[in-house]
């Protein structure tokens, strides 16, 4: 749907009116989703704000796209409606820190960034990695459940959120899980939220796994000039059960195949591993340094970026063929990957959206590769595809969730798997 064409349902001025001057302002350009302007765009300060907002939004039937900095806001099909843009950026206060017991609760607008320097005075961190330079916020991670390299040794964000206050499509605020370690048995509605990308609940406070800061940490990339020898030397790796928090790879289109990993601990515990490393590697490490950047995430030059499964023990190969098929199609391409759960990304950057289009229908046409999710592509290409690519075979019970929790579809319609 093109940027001007808006839909009939719009917020009423009366909401507008209800925020503090500032907070509520007709939708510019930069509030667009895959090109569409919502008609009003809200920044909400508490729970209680978003809940009024949802409210207004059903007795409008007004549908809404909720979002932190909105930096992750390219994943997802083109909205079937967007009259208003919620952002909880103005929710932006460490709640609750929790040291001894290893948790912490915070709005879900404060940046996961600060939240590490905050948390860093006292000893502690949050053990996730997004794309550095995005500015996420900590309800951004957990809605989109995006992290890096650091899921080998610290789980994703599923793994790591104990506890979520949501407003729901219902305009119901839901406060889900604990704020300790050990909770009750129950539904674990926290993962439930964990991963919809805004299509069930808004995020407005969450609790979190914090992790000791170690007290050194050091990057190690080795470079491999064939498949088999980054094979040999991922195996190798897994073997010797090593306490690694980060296990990456990266396939480059100049036939150069890098291994990224990442050791923390004391500084004699970290010295054995890297010594452990370059000896299962049979070789000395090209860099080392002591940043961590993951290599699977896509940079601001890659147009296209699709992420797909793999069993750790064929990922080389089939990013092997991922890679070569991208290079037939993009000016520039590289497939980088998790050996820990066999996450791959194929990133390219395609110089005309006929090119972008096809090398995402070859991508799926791959065997293994079917389900490959479309993560970034031109808007052009968006409108002919699903992102999401086939139904899974529990459509039926998503879209039976979907109701129960935004029976009037307000909540990122169309935007999810299946069109949910």
């Amino acid at each position: 749907m093109p940027a001007r064409e808006q839909q009939a349902a719009r917020p009423r001025p009366s909401l507008a009116e209800s925020f503090n001057p500032g907070q509520a302002r007709r939708g510019r350009e930069h509030d667009a989703v895959d090109g569409i302007v919502p008609a009003l765009a809200i920044t909400a300060r508490s729970t209680d704000e978003v809940r009024r907002v949802m409210t207004e939004a059903a007795t409008a039937g007004a549908k809404l796209i909720a979002c932190g900095t909105g930096s992750m806001l390219e994943l997802g099909n083109l909205p079937r409606g967007f009259d208003l843009r919620l952002t909880t950026s103005g929710m932006a206060s460490l709640v609750e820190p929790h040291p001894a017991d290893l948790t912490v609760t915070v709005e879900a607008g404060v940046g996961l960034a600060r939240l590490n320097r905050e948390l860093a005075a006292v000893g502690q961190r949050v053990a996730l990695d997004p794309a550095p330079g995005l500015q996420a916020t900590v309800g951004g991670v957990i809605a989109t459940d995006s992290t890096g390299g650091y899921a080998y040794g610290f789980g994703r964000p599923r793994d790591q959120v104990l506890g979520l206050t949501v407003v729901d499509g219902r305009a119901r605020v839901l406060r889900t899980g604990g704020r300790v370690l050990k909770n009750v048995a129950g539904y674990d509605l926290p993962r439930l939220f964990t991963g919809s990308c805004g299509t069930l609940g808004v995020i407005t406070h969450a609790t979190l796994r914090t992790q000791p800061l170690p007290e050194t940490g050091r990057t190690l990339c080795f470079s491999f000039s064939e498949a088999t020898a980054i094979d040999r030397a991922r195996a190798a790796i897994f073997a010797s059960e090593l306490p690694l928090c980060a296990f990456d790879f990266e396939a480059e289109d100049r036939g150069r195949w890098v291994l990224a990993v990442r050791v923390e601990g004391t500084s004699e515990q970290a010295s054995y591993q890297a010594d452990r490393l370059t000896a299962l590697c049979g070789r000395a490490p090209d860099e080392i340094g002591t940043q961590w950047v993951s290599p699977i995430h896509a940079g601001p030059e890659d147009n296209v970026v699709l992420r797909l499964g793999a069993a750790p023990a064929v990922a080389v190969r089939l990013a092997g063929e991922l890679l070569g098929m991208a290079a037939t199609k993009a000016a520039s391409a590289r497939v980088c990957g998790r050996f820990g759960d066999g996450l791959l990304r194929v990133h390219a950057r395609c110089e005309r959206a006929r090119d972008a289009l096809e090398l995402v229908e070859t991508v799926r046409e791959i065997d293994g590769a079917g389900a490959a999710v479309v993560e970034r592509v031109p808007t052009a290409v968006k409108s002919r595809i699903d992102v999401w690519g086939p139904e899974p075979s529990g459509m039926a019970l998503m879209r039976a969730i979907k109701s129960a929790f935004d029976p009037h579809a307000l909540l990122a319609p169309g935007r999810f798997v299946g069109g949910l």
